[in-house]
């Protein structure tokens, strides 16, 4: 157990003092004020992200090591995992992002509108976190938990270089939130990248996989967005937008017959 578990400590114990370190350079590079702001925003977002993945990625690493030893079995609960979770979480952290601003005004005060932009980035940014949590759900449950601690290094070292450029480069702290979603979507390709080895499922198949929750989270988003425009308190616009966010996600679902919905 110990030759198996030390990695994944050191991947977690790795993903803990990046987190560490980034707020830790944005405290010292920019004021304390935009600190909040930056904060407030990862906040929510990496809060749901993880309460959702917690709930999934157990049961999945479960599910995958009673099967390590059959390749095809293994995608094939990985392709289903992906799926599900990335149908589930894209249109929350899109809805999220939609109705950032009435939501900050209820929990915050106008005084931290300011954070709806972050929020907002990192809604998006969080929304990638299926495919982390399916690619290295299905390497940790075949045993392979030095390609898990591998993966950690090298996105953390990704991670780190575009938190210099942001801070030190740039000195804006909106570049340096923008470089943190480009490194979620380069992570994408740095999870993917053993499984097309080890269980035969590629980069593009699980772009294909994850392809209808982007869609239709998008076209739901589009169709509720022209709700915020109206002049009506903050609860009734959250409700109403989450409510035709919701029927149009799942009448096109069901209009399109998408796999997860089913």
């Amino acid at each position: 157990l110990f030759s198996f578990g030390w990695k994944i400590l050191a991947s977690n114990l790795i993903n803990t003092g990046y987190s560490g370190l980034y707020d830790l350079v944005v405290g010292g590079q920019f004021s304390v004020t935009q600190l909040g702001f930056v904060s407030q925003g990862k906040k929510y977002p990496h809060a749901l992200g993880n309460l959702m993945v917690g709930a999934i990625q157990p049961v999945m690493m479960s599910a995958v090591s009673k099967v390590q030893s059959d390749a095809a079995m293994v995608k094939r609960v990985t392709r289903r995992s992906l799926k599900m979770s990335s149908y589930l979480i894209m249109p929350i952290m899109t809805l999220f992002a939609l109705v950032a601003e009435p939501i900050v005004r209820l929990l915050l005060g106008d005084q931290w509108l300011p954070c709806v932009w972050f929020l907002q980035v990192y809604c998006f940014t969080n929304a990638l976190i299926p495919m982390a949590s399916a690619n290295l759900s299905a390497l940790c449950g075949i045993g392979r938990g030095d390609i898990n601690l591998r993966l950690e290094i090298i996105k953390k070292a990704i991670g780190i270089a575009a938190l210099c450029i942001g801070a030190f480069v740039f000195n804006d702290v909106y570049v340096l939130v923008s470089m943190a979603l480009v490194t979620s979507v380069i992570s994408t390709f740095v999870n993917a990248h053993p499984n097309k080895r080890y269980i035969g499922y590629s980069y593009f198949e699980q772009l294909h996989d994850i392809g209808p929750g982007i869609a239709l989270s998008v076209v739901s988003a589009a169709v509720a967005w022209p709700l915020s425009m109206l002049m009506v308190p903050d609860i009734a616009q959250i409700m109403l937008q989450a409510i035709v966010m919701a029927a149009v996600y799942l009448g096109l679902s069901k209009l399109f017959k998408v796999e997860a919905f089913t």
